[in-house]
């Protein structure tokens, strides 16, 4: 091995911040916020396509509209949302999509996780996603979607799935979790 005492720890897990209530939801439908990555475009095209199911919702900057657009030309966007966690925390729910890797890649879960966690907004998760969060001893079982029929089949149990979201997931003490993680480590050195 080219790195054989090399360890991994999840830095991501400094964007949780459950110190807020979750706010009332004010838009019902799908959100997504952030830049359009090429690396997404399969799962853009997959999620974010016209339905009846849902509204879809996108906060990027002005130069990703086409992009996100050419997937969904109904798709409405909101503008820059500031305080992140406080305004994501009024959308009814989220899909955690990653980019497209070599199976068996490695990853933790994105800063959005988190954010998402802390806003106490409810995430369906791609099913692709599950072998990371596995490797990463968060069971996402629960929320895990395959089409945008999956999500509106689920949505039929929001309030509980909601629920349950916040009693397993956002109830971690994910910063604990990297302090022990960053001593277990420390130790080993």
């Amino acid at each position: 091995t080219l790195f054989p005492n090399y360890h991994t720890l999840d830095w991501n897990k400094l964007t949780y911040h459950p110190h807020q209530k979750p706010k009332a939801m004010k838009y019902p439908g799908l959100m997504y916020y952030g830049a359009y990555r090429e690396q997404r475009a399969r799962l853009f095209q997959h999620y974010l396509k016209p339905n009846d199911l849902f509204d879809i919702y996108v906060s990027t900057s002005s130069r990703n509209i086409s992009a996100f657009k050419s997937h969904n030309p109904e798709i409405k966007f909101m503008k820059n949302m500031g305080n992140l966690v406080g305004t994501i925390g009024q959308f009814q729910f989220t899909v955690y999509i990653h980019d497209d890797m070599p199976t068996g890649t490695a990853v933790t879960p994105a800063n959005r996780f988190y954010e998402c966690l802390s806003a106490g907004v409810l995430m369906f998760f791609d099913h692709e996603t599950k072998p990371s969060f596995d490797r990463m001893g968060i069971d996402i079982s629960p929320w895990i979607v395959a089409s945008q029929e999956d999500i509106a089949e689920k949505m039929l149990n929001y309030k509980q799935l909601r629920q349950l979201q916040n009693d397993k997931l956002r109830n971690r003490n994910y910063l604990k979790e990297l302090e022990k993680e960053f001593a277990d480590i420390y130790k080993k050195l």
